[in-house]
């Protein structure tokens, strides 16, 4: 919400920003969670139930904070990536019917809430902080699911991104996905700072 404040100052529509967020915002996260799957954050809890994946590396949170290596736990990750083409495809729908900003924006943050709800339950980082029974990312989950429902009620204008783009808005969605894919996929195997090894 706050990358779409800037927008106003821009001449353009709040809400016309903020559907633009939500509508790049499931394939990012997509893109990002494999490298959590390779690297072992934000980790299932051991399963027996379902087929699981292993993690050996022990630099992995999974080894290391956890201590479930070699154990199969849930692969939360992946449950991520597939709830996220889920929500994707159906923001892009609503895209296509010329739904409303702030319709989008509330779809987003109401399908991603009810997704990321669930799959708390089946995540298992030890350092993630429990408040009366509930993961905090579960609270947060909540939040964002009430917030959603809120903004689908907001009056905004109809969306209409199928036009002609332009060079530069073409040369900036590259660079922001660019961006985005160094983030979340660059490994540099030799460094011992955080976050720069996918284990």
């Amino acid at each position: 919400m706050i990358g779409a404040v800037p927008a106003v100052f821009l001449g353009i529509n709040f809400w016309t920003a903020l559907a633009a967020f939500a509508l790049a915002g499931p394939w990012i996260q997509a893109a990002g969670r494999l490298r959590c799957l390779v690297q072992g954050c934000c980790h299932g809890r051991a399963t027996v139930d379902v087929s699981g994946i292993r993690y050996t590396h022990p630099r992995s949170r999974v080894c290391r904070l956890a201590q479930l290596g070699g154990v199969p736990v849930h692969a939360t990750p992946v449950y991520s990536i597939l709830w996220n083409f889920v929500v994707g495809t159906a923001l892009l729908r609503l895209l296509a019917v010329h739904a409303s900003g702030t319709m989008i924006c509330g779809i987003y943050f109401l399908l991603s809430g009810a997704g990321r709800f669930a799959e708390e339950a089946y995540r298992g980082e030890p350092q993630t902080a429990v408040w009366c029974g509930l993961h905090i990312y579960q609270w947060i989950a909540a939040f964002t699911f009430v917030l959603g429902a809120v903004f689908t009620v907001i009056p905004s204008p109809a969306m209409n991104f199928f036009t002609p783009l332009s060079t530069g808005s073409m040369l900036l969605g590259i660079a922001c996905a660019a961006i985005c894919w160094f983030v979340s996929g660059v490994d540099f195997p030799e460094a011992s700072r955080r976050f720069t090894r996918l284990t």
